[in-house]
């Protein structure tokens, strides 16, 4: 019997039972659990566990403690509170959650956001219930205004290590497609920086050697033997957990004030394209290999009946 086939009733029953917890006790505090996964699959699944809480009436308190692989270490709480609040509770982080089972909730089913697109609907959902300390889109400004002093920018993420050795079936795009996509975003933008986050040293390196004065790119905590940063499938980099946390974010928040976004696969770019859901993009691995990971991304804006043009 296949796990999916286990975890569905699981899924269902564990709804059945916070729906009716929720009815008896509205505004009820529910943790949501943290999963043992890189840091923005672990946001977006915390963020459907968001969405399922605010539709039964329920409080969602997302929990990032043991699970997370993120966490400094025991006894060092819960990273979410250090990263994200909600405005939605008048610009806090929120806790404690109530004494019942924690939700675990599920990775899929973005398609199911109610809006004019997924994208859409998760840039409505993050903002109201998971929008980062002012102190990071303060460090992500600064960055900005002195990184691209105006420009326009170009930005390009590559996920390497353990997602180019192929773990959980990816396919990596070639360095040929990579370099012929930069060479023609920065062709249609005059006078453009090209931003560039990677997980791997070499990488950057290359794009340094190769683009020259117009690369831009933050000090980060990056793999230079293959390693994974976040040591989900290998032993990971050894470094600061919050530190690589802060990495992340701050490498998305700046992606998402480029011009135009140059990806492949990945939970990292998928947050950097719902927080700025205008910022237009290629997905390398759509174009040159017809493979489509997460299509609810590419799905079209679509107009609700009666709504004006």
């Amino acid at each position: 019997m296949s796990k999916s086939v286990l975890i569905r009733p699981l899924r269902f029953c564990q709804e059945v039972f916070f729906r009716g917890a929720a009815s008896l006790a509205p505004g009820l505090p529910v943790g949501i659990a943290s999963r043992p996964c890189g840091f923005f699959s672990n946001y977006f699944i915390t963020l459907n566990g968001l969405r399922f809480c605010d539709s039964i009436g329920a409080v969602g308190v997302p929990v990032w403690d043991r699970a997370c692989l993120y966490l400094e270490g025991p006894g060092c709480g819960n990273l979410w509170n250090a990263l994200f609040h909600s405005p939605e509770y008048g610009g806090r982080s929120v806790g404690p959650w109530s004494m019942l089972p924690r939700y675990y909730a599920s990775a899929s089913a973005m398609t199911a956001y109610r809006a004019p697109s997924p994208r859409l609907a998760a840039h409505r959902l993050m903002r109201r219930f998971a929008e980062p300390h002012d102190v990071f889109l303060g460090e992500c400004e600064a960055f900005v205004r002195e990184q691209f002093g105006g420009r326009p920018a170009v930005a390009v993420h590559v996920r390497g290590t353990d997602a180019r050795r192929g773990c959980e079936d990816r396919v990596g795009v070639s360095y040929e497609h990579l370099h012929a996509e930069v060479a023609e975003g920065l062709r249609r933008r005059d006078d453009a920086v090209l931003f560039v986050a990677t997980d791997e040293a070499p990488l950057l390196d290359m794009m340094r050697d190769r683009y020259g004065d117009r690369v831009r790119f933050r000090p980060c905590v990056r793999s230079s033997d293959g390693r994974s940063i976040h040591g989900h499938h290998d032993a990971g980099v050894r470094s600061s957990g919050f530190e690589k946390a802060r990495d992340v974010l701050l490498d998305a928040l700046a992606m998402s004030r480029c011009d135009y976004l140059i990806r492949t696969h990945s939970a990292v770019t998928a947050y950097t394209l719902c927080r700025n859901p205008d910022l237009p993009y290629v997905d390398l691995e759509v174009k040159y290999l017809n493979i489509v990971r997460q299509p609810w991304l590419h799905e079209k804006p679509r107009r609700s009946p009666g709504a004006a043009t």
